[in-house]
């Protein structure tokens, strides 16, 4: 985003394009300096341009979250922040992030927002200096394309619109089909939302051959062409998990209460982009070599995350807001 030019499409200025080139550098640039705590705010697709504004001190305000102390700042607040430097709030919808659930969510959905310690995996690269608190936005235009994309994301909103825990899990670049339809069957009987492949080296349309269980008419399995197909897709309010070696152990991993679980190829695991934007890494426990099967892998995954959630290991948070 640039400073002078309204994203709104409105006013004297030029209207901005929401979709940067993959060319444009990455900048930061700052809107108003009437104080010295932070509120990025950036499209999620396109994070390489950031707008940042300033929220004055005073308008922080103490907050039980959890057992924990935080400071949280209202929602009308970053509203009035975000309208003043020529956001449309309601072309655009708008997403913070939340440390705790290490996920974007919907700002409309809460009246108090917590102020975050670290930076959002999308942009650990983007932001260069040091920032030691801060309120991330990200945006999203109301005005979905038409095509796959719409497709893909409303079947996606659909699988999880009344779950207030849920999952998905998936395996990027996968070769082997038979990977997939075991992991489809698995995922049923462990209560997943939806399965995914990204970016499947195979012929599409043939997991059922290894599905006995007539699964496809229980559970979808969404296909990606590519992970920006899949960034675009999936839901803010869930932060990504990869499974990969040299991760924190399964034995300690508090699974998130909403979550995306990312599995590598069979061959080459998860490339360096789909890594870092996953809030979480996991590694499997074994006697011997660490190399599961791809389709062993995640049932042995959803079934510690199916155990952990039956004996209430895993436990959600409130946030309530203090005079």
């Amino acid at each position: 985003m640039r400073s002078g030019k309204r994203i709104d499409g409105t006013g004297d200025g030029k209207r901005m394009k929401t979709c940067p080139t993959e060319t444009q550098k990455r900048k930061e640039v700052e809107i108003t300096t009437d104080s010295k705590f932070p509120l990025y705010a950036f499209f999620r697709k396109y994070s390489k341009d950031i707008k940042l504004s300033y929220i004055p001190e005073q308008s922080i305000k103490k907050a039980n979250y959890g057992s924990l102390p935080r400071n949280v700042i209202s929602k009308e607040k970053i509203c009035e922040v975000l309208e003043h430097n020529n956001i449309n709030l309601v072309r655009y919808r708008a997403f913070f992030y939340d440390e705790e659930e290490g996920a974007f969510l919907c700002l409309n959905d809460y009246d108090w927002i917590p102020i975050s310690y670290s930076k959002p995996p999308e942009i650990l690269g983007v932001i260069s200096k040091e920032v030691n608190k801060a309120i991330y936005v990200t945006l999203e235009n109301n005005r979905l394309p038409s095509g796959n994309y719409h497709q893909l994301k409303n079947e996606v909103n659909r699988c999880v619109s009344e779950r207030n825990g849920w999952f998905g899990i998936g395996i990027y670049r996968g070769k082997v089909e038979a990977n997939h339809g075991t992991l489809w069957r698995s995922s049923y009987q462990f209560g997943a939302a939806f399965v995914f492949s990204i970016g499947a080296r195979y012929k599409s349309k043939i997991e059922k051959r290894c599905d006995t269980y007539n699964t496809y008419t229980k559970i979808p399995f969404l296909q990606f062409k590519d992970s920006t197909q899949f960034l675009e897709s999936v839901p803010y309010n869930a932060p990504w998990v990869a499974v990969e070696m040299g991760g924190e152990p399964l034995e300690t991993f508090k699974h998130p209460s909403r979550c995306v679980y990312i599995l590598g190829s069979e061959d080459h695991g998860l490339s360096k982009d789909i890594l870092a934007r996953c809030r979480f890494r996991v590694t499997l426990p074994c006697v011997k070599d660490s190399n599961f099967n791809v389709a062993a892998a995640g049932s042995i995954l959803m079934y510690d995350r199916h155990v952990k959630q039956t004996i209430g290991i895993n436990k959600s948070v409130t946030v309530k807001a203090q005079d």
